[in-house]
């Protein structure tokens, strides 16, 4: 498939599920092959083709850092993006704000998302003050731009949506430090975690949610060769695995 119909149809699915902010997952070594100047020229062509292909939407970015647990600290300006080379290299060039949840901050572009942490707040990433829940209320999509769906945090944000607690998860606090340009705050961090992987392996099921989903028309994929896109919605993919883990949990 060519290049131009792979971005046409992506607009489509866009188009039909309009939103002003899409939530973005990305793999370079897996998406458009384009010819560039330096490093800052590479991310800024592969971010203009993501504003092409979402239809000029705003776009979310994950800039995970995962060393909160054993860190103890968040910095905001200092800590690296974990998330690949693209998110870590569009914070430094481009992104003018990153929201301050530790382990699950975000970068984009537009205005940042008005996510307040206190001082001495128990911060959970996935309950409804969270990043999560904003692209849940706002129909957002999450696009998937040289990545699988297995690269998809949301459904961590559904399982804390269940009324009642994830079988294989428990909750666990972890209390450190928040530094921004501004001020330094202690938070505590409530997260659903895995027990020990060794000890009782969990894993998802990918291939049966992506096929699920797609057959809900809610989750559109294109692959070739080493290429990979698709796009999800949000709040119809959250509803329906709220339902599918009510009744297979």
């Amino acid at each position: 498939m060519s290049e131009k119909l792979i971005i046409k149809n992506l607009q489509k699915f866009f188009k039909n599920n309009r939103s002003k902010v899409n939530f973005v997952h990305v793999d370079l070594l897996r998406s458009f092959k384009i010819k560039f100047i330096n490093k800052k020229n590479f991310i800024k062509k592969h971010y203009d083709l993501m504003k092409l292909c979402a239809n000029n939407s705003y776009l979310w970015f994950p800039a995970f850092n995962y060393q909160f647990p054993k860190k103890k600290l968040f910095n905001t300006i200092k800590d690296k993006s974990e998330t690949g080379s693209f998110t870590e290299l569009f914070r430094i060039f481009f992104s003018k704000w990153r929201t301050e949840t530790p382990i699950f901050s975000i970068i984009g572009d537009g205005k940042k998302p008005s996510i307040d942490i206190k001082s001495n707040s128990i911060v959970n990433p996935f309950d409804k003050s969270s990043f999560f829940h904003l692209l849940y209320k706002m129909r957002s999509n999450i696009f998937f731009y040289g990545t699988e769906i297995n690269s998809a945090s949301f459904i961590m944000y559904v399982e804390e949506t269940m009324d009642k607690q994830i079988l294989y998860r428990y909750k666990k606090l972890f209390t450190g430090r928040i530094i921004t340009r501004r001020n330094k705050k202690k938070v505590y961090l409530n997260l659903n975690v895995r027990p020990l992987e060794k000890k009782f392996p969990v894993e998802y099921n990918w291939k049966k949610i992506e096929k699920f989903l797609k057959k809900k028309k809610i989750l559109l994929i294109y692959q070739e060769n080493n290429r990979r896109f698709g796009v999800l919605n949000l709040r119809k993919a959250t509803k329906l695995l709220q339902k599918k883990i009510t009744d297979d949990p």
